[in-house]
């Protein structure tokens, strides 16, 4: 099926704006910076979808809207790291998605580092 010439204006008009507008940027920055994280099943991903559907239908775009559909859900929970020699010491660290909790051991030289 042959593209018209439509459809070739619509796609330059596009790859322009892409380049010489702000808006992507500033959707981009609305998702990560004010919406946060957006882990699949949480209300931040729920209202990532509708701040998306709002904006395909700003754009013109016809019969938006949002399918269900299940997936494995993930909420970031409390998390420790513990260096146990040559001392204790408490350590910052963060869970990673969908990580199996449990206790994690290395030995390096006279170090020895557990975290929970």
């Amino acid at each position: 099926m042959k593209r018209g010439h439509d459809e070739a204006v619509l796609d330059r008009f596009l790859a322009g704006e892409i380049f010489n507008s702000s808006e992507i940027w500033e959707n981009l920055l609305i998702l990560c910076d004010d919406l946060g994280s957006c882990f699949a099943g949480t209300p931040e991903e729920a209202e990532a979808a509708r701040f998306l559907e709002a904006k395909l239908r700003d754009y013109g775009l016809d019969n938006v809207h949002a399918e269900p559909f299940e997936c494995h859900g993930w909420n970031r929970g409390h998390a420790r790291f513990t260096m146990t020699a040559p001392r204790r010491r408490a350590l910052e660290c963060l869970s990673m998605p969908m990580a199996a909790g449990g206790q994690a051991h290395h030995r390096s030289g006279s170090r020895s580092f557990r975290g929970l």
